[in-house]
């Protein structure tokens, strides 16, 4: 009896939250990603317009895909400010499905929205450019969870993941994704001028993810490594890698093994992220 009420109250609580949540497809949530769109995409426009014509750039993709933790949301502005500290002149798009009781701060990260900046991406980047790509979410074999308003939507496998990506594949790009499994997306993500991060080993899950989370292990340790022009990506992921090791090891879990993959092209980027950051 007790059993079953409880999972009573779970599908009621479960139904008061969906009716709650601002869904994407909604005429009220069209409408405040649109919004919000338009003015990330004027503000973007704006700066474009001041910057020279001649200097490489960064382009930046933040997204959490997931509404099922303050952490992903947390992970998007982490990495934003990160690299703004860096580059203050970077182009970012960046989008999250906001968790229950959040606003709309920022437009949907939804199959449609992750298309739509892929292609603003393709055509605003000129030769030179760089491109930073950061997913976070709950993630498993091959898949990274997607969810908005409450509702589990289907998940973003690694094959579509490289289909998204491919119009950027000119450019040297950079790709972290924080998952649990997310080791396991690397085949698939694969491309000579291209490094890819991941939280965790294929089999691995990774942490942080609870629902009232600033951040992910992973991005926090990211962020703390603080990974200057003079360091390179071996160095970067070594301590950011140490850090989320430390943290695992205090709460007893089961190490996560964060990974590192890194294409022939961008090789040199192993000892000195400079010109990766830099003009």
């Amino acid at each position: 009896m007790r059993t079953f009420l409880s999972r009573g109250l779970a599908a009621l609580l479960l139904a008061v939250l969906a009716g709650c949540a601002v869904s994407p497809d909604s005429p009220e949530g069209r409408s405040q990603h649109d919004a919000l769109w338009q003015d990330a995409q004027r503000q973007r426009q704006e700066q474009v317009a001041r910057q020279p014509a001649d200097r490489p750039r960064l382009l930046v993709l933040a997204v959490g895909l997931s509404d099922e933790t303050k952490a992903f949301p947390g992970d998007v502005n982490g990495v934003v400010a990160g690299v703004r500290s860096l580059r203050p002149d970077a182009l970012v798009w960046q989008m999250w499905n906001p968790p229950f009781g959040e606003a709309v701060t920022a437009p949907f990260a939804t199959r449609e929205s992750l298309q739509a900046a892929v292609a603003e991406m393709r055509a605003a980047a000129r030769p030179g450019d760089r491109i930073l790509v950061m997913l976070t979410s709950h993630g498993h074999h091959n898949l990274l969870a997607h969810v908005a308003a409450n509702r589990r939507l289907p998940p973003l496998r690694g094959e579509e993941l490289h289909d998204l990506l491919l119009p950027l594949a000119g450019w040297e790009t950079g790709v972290i994704i924080s998952a649990c499994h997310s080791g396991s997306l690397i085949p698939a993500l694969r491309h000579p001028r291209r490094w890819i991060m991941t939280a965790a080993a294929a089999d691995r899950v990774s942490y942080g993810c609870q629902f009232h989370g600033s951040q992910t292990y992973f991005i926090q340790a990211l962020l703390q490594a603080q990974a200057g022009p003079e360091m390179g990506l071996d160095a970067w992921h070594a301590q950011a890698a140490q850090i989320v090791r430390r943290g695992e090891d205090l709460a007893k879990f089961t190490p996560s093994l964060p990974q590192l993959w890194v294409g022939a092209a961008v090789a040199p980027y192993r000892q000195s992220l400079r010109g990766f950051w830099q003009p």
